[in-house]
């Protein structure tokens, strides 16, 4: 098989439907290195072996690894004597926590049947253990509307000293590439919010957990507005739900590209999406009332759970302190109504 690596992906030269899912759903979109790429993608063909991916297990390249992996990978589920494609992703996640991605495609169909998260054997916190153990916890215990927005457990395998976790695939795109496009229109701004507070208010309702990573990289939006949430290695039984509801809010300012080729500073940002009117603040502002309302929350108690959150946050470089006395002399909010 023919393959080419745009960026961190590497996918099938001959498949236009594999290339279009990339660039469509995964790629954000004012990224213009990547578009000349995509404009280039089938003439410039490079064998397997010799791309550079990382190696997970220390001793094989990474795509002879998948390749050799791939038939004990299928066995004994729904893919098994299938005819499928893949589409593999390099992704850092920092702390030797690296891993591969891998989306299954069979013939002919333009989405993913399944989605494969590959990770080194004993690597600290287990986290596809993890994960594994909140999609099954998951899986008995949300109502039937919301089981089709969390991704299924399709096989659980270690192989050679490699992990690796089989879901099945959810449709939608991710907010953070939509947010990314070069002018982030207020509309899709308003549907991110909209869905994710809709979904997490009746998440909430039926888990009072918490998904612990739930932001818009995490969010998949349909074209319907319907929320679709993957990433629960971070999923905990026993942390407020308020975590949720203000990570999303704070991480969407933060990642919000306010000016073309540059990020704001983060006391900036977090002036921008809480203490401003702008066409994210008052997705907040809306998003925050719809949680409320849907999730029978007091809407009065979130300025004082707010503060509560930005107390409590571990150190991790962003400053805290600084965000608490903003929000403390503003003379208006997202909270003021």
């Amino acid at each position: 098989m023919t393959l080419v690596k745009v960026d961190r992906f590497v996918l099938p030269a001959d498949e236009p439907r594999i290339a279009a899912y990339l660039f469509e759903r995964l790629l954000a979109p004012h990224n213009l290195r990547e578009r000349l790429r995509r404009s280039a993608l089938v003439s410039v063909p490079v064998l397997a072996p010799r791309l550079p991916l990382q190696s997970l297990n220390g001793q094989e390249p990474a795509l002879e690894m998948v390749t050799a992996m791939l038939g004990e990978l299928l066995s004994g589920t729904p893919l098994e004597g299938r005819s499928v494609r893949w589409l593999l992703v390099e992704d850092y996640a920092g702390n030797g926590r690296e891993r591969l991605v891998l989306f299954l495609f069979t013939a002919g169909e333009t989405s993913p049947a399944a989605v494969v998260k590959l990770r080194r054997s004993g690597v600290a916190g287990n986290p596809l253990q993890r994960e594994e153990e909140a999609l099954r916890f998951l899986a008995d215990r949300l109502p039937a509307a919301l089981r089709s927005s969390v991704p299924r457990v399709i096989a659980w395998r270690e192989i050679s000293g490699i992990e690796a976790l089989m879901m099945s695939a959810l449709p939608g795109v991710s907010a953070y590439v939509e947010m990314q496009g070069l002018l982030a229109p207020g509309r899709a701004v308003r549907r991110h919010f909209a869905a994710a507070a809709e979904w997490l208010a009746r998440f909430h309702a039926a888990t009072s957990a918490s998904h612990g990573d739930f932001w818009a990289r995490n969010l998949l939006v349909g074209p319907d507005g319907r929320a679709a949430v993957v990433d629960w290695e971070h999923f905990r039984e026993d942390a407020p739900p308020h975590e949720d509801l203000f990570h999303f809010p704070l991480t969407y300012g933060l990642n919000y590209p306010w000016e073309r080729w540059r990020r704001l500073p983060p006391d900036e940002a977090f002036r921008c999406t809480f203490l401003e009117d702008n066409r994210v603040s008052r997705a907040v502002a809306s998003y925050l009332a719809r949680y409320a309302a849907v999730a029978g929350v007091d809407s009065a108690d979130l300025r004082r759970l707010f503060d509560v959150y930005l107390e409590t946050r571990p150190e991790s470089g962003l400053p805290w302190a600084e965000f608490r006395s903003l929000l403390g002399r503003a003379g208006r909010s997202v909270f003021s109504g």
